[in-house]
């Protein structure tokens, strides 16, 4: 994977005469750029909450959404996506996840949750910790298998565990895994050899709980906060 930039300075200069002038060459060779898009960064808005509709104990779904994701690059790229939680310590580790005992981990909730009632288990991020530091809530973020292109042609996810040396179609569309950094591009349908593109476009979809009731103090106003990035990486 290379996410380098080369920079080229070369000066010229002429000691014929006594008085010499410099001139500067500078300039950045750089690999093909792509920009990825959002048709909003702020995918789970979900205002203001009223507590009578929570659950005293069961999690709360609150909203179910989705946005547009586009990726548009200077040329054919070899480019994957890597998602990156922003709440420190927010994923459920594996062992948690097999055996379903308590979560301690800052910020999240449970594993145990299927929020598309698709059968699959998924990583829920936090929402956020109380000044108490009870678990706000969480969320859970995948990217909708349907609805992906490539330069106008349909293709399959594919993802890797392992940084990159192995690639397999995926059914599950989790930004996240427990085992491991969890790494996404697309191929060509049923293949699983990284496809190089000019113009990607999908949708992310998300779905927001709060925690049980008896687990929130609800005598002051709870703020949901958190965050994920997605990186390019160049292969």
């Amino acid at each position: 994977m290379q996410k380098s930039l080369c920079a080229l300075a070369l000066i010229a200069s002429s000691s014929l005469e006594a008085n010499n002038a410099g001139v500067n060459i500078t300039g950045i060779i750089q690999p093909v750029a792509c920009t990825p898009n959002l048709s909003t960064s702020n995918l789970l808005n979900d205002g203001i909450i009223k507590a009578k509709i929570l659950k005293k104990n069961d999690h709360t779904p609150i909203s179910a959404k989705a946005i547009d994701f586009s990726i548009r690059c200077d040329g054919l790229t070899l480019v994957v996506i890597k998602a990156i939680n922003n709440c420190i310590g927010s994923l459920v580790d594996a062992k948690r996840k097999a055996t379903g005992a308590a979560h301690t981990h800052s910020c999240s909730i449970s594993s145990e949750i299927q929020p598309w009632g698709d059968g699959t288990h998924y990583i829920l991020l936090g929402l956020g910790l109380e000044e108490n530091n009870a678990k706000i809530g969480g969320y859970a973020i995948r990217f909708n298998l349907t609805s992906t292109s490539a330069d106008g042609n349909a293709v399959d996810y594919i993802a890797s565990l392992d940084s990159g040396k192995t690639w397999t179609i995926t059914n599950s569309a989790g930004l996240f895994d427990p085992l491991a950094p969890k790494l996404f591009t697309i191929t060509k349908k049923g293949k699983t050899k990284p496809l190089a593109f000019k113009i990607f476009s999908g949708e992310i979809e998300a779905i927001s709980f709060i925690n049980k009731k008896t687990e929130l103090d609800l005598t002051r106003p709870t703020i949901t906060d958190s965050s994920i990035t997605l990186e390019l990486v160049y292969f």
